[in-house]
């Protein structure tokens, strides 16, 4: 068959626009293509998106309660170990009140009797490291020898004025200046004015000193980092504890 030029043209022509029809519906099917896929993941996407999101929540509410757990038990450990202070100066505050209230009783079976009850209650009351008595006559006491040779600065702190205003509550004492600590230990004081309970007249002065590693110890958590204060918001017991970095003040 013979063709004259402008078929042949034609015919070119025609193939051209052949191939840029199918490359125009090969682009078109790519496109589409692309298009469903990403359609298809964004719910996949935003599902585990929204998976981590509560699967962190989950993880930091549990991570809080088991933080609160670890401050409860903390807390009722050392209230535990506090409050034998508090039971050893209270028993003691009734033996003494039986002892001067005996008239009868001569003064140095008085101090012997004063003596012995300082050392059964250190075999009494865990976590006590010794026991001071001042009486209102200026009598000293302590169950600790080398206590004996601060007697003066005892006698002359301000843990004495202090005291006077309390009426007789077993209080936390200031650990900032602690005349009574030792360099081979530090304690935790805890005061009271003696009233006598019959009476109700002032015998004196009672300082119980509570072993401040003992304390530690009896407050093992997994929080690392924390610091006891007292009401005057003194710190008095700090400690370090396995491999977290939480701070914690408890009142």
């Amino acid at each position: 068959m013979n063709m004259t030029l402008k078929d042949m043209e034609r015919q070119h022509s025609d193939r051209k626009l052949s191939g840029k029809d199918k490359a125009r519906n090969m682009s078109i099917k790519y496109k589409i293509a692309s298009m469903t896929v990403v359609v298809a993941l964004i719910p996949i996407v935003l599902l585990t998106v929204l998976m981590l999101i509560f699967y962190n929540r989950a993880i930091m509410q549990r991570a809080e309660k088991q933080i609160e757990e670890n401050i409860r038990i903390m807390s009722d450990r050392i209230t535990s170990v506090l409050k034998n202070g508090e039971l050893c100066s209270n028993n003691l505050t009734i033996e003494f009140s039986n002892f001067y209230n005996e008239r009868i009783m001569k003064q140095v079976t008085r101090d012997a009797r004063i003596t012995s009850q300082l050392s059964q209650s250190l075999l009494i009351y865990n976590g006590i490291s010794s026991i001071v008595f001042i009486d209102s006559e200026g009598r000293f006491y302590s169950s600790d020898p080398k206590l004996e040779d601060i007697k003066d600065k005892i006698m002359a702190s301000e843990y004495i004025s202090y005291l006077k205003d309390m009426g007789g509550k077993t209080v936390m004492m200031d650990q900032a200046e602690n005349i009574m600590n030792r360099d081979d230990k530090e304690i935790v004081t805890m005061g009271k004015h003696v009233i006598n309970i019959v009476t109700g007249s002032p015998i004196g002065y009672l300082f119980v000193n509570m072993d401040k590693d003992y304390l530690i110890e009896s407050s093992q958590s997994e929080i690392s980092y924390y610091f006891l204060y007292d009401t005057l918001e003194t710190v008095f017991l700090k400690a370090t504890v396995k491999s977290s970095s939480i701070l914690i003040k408890i009142f």
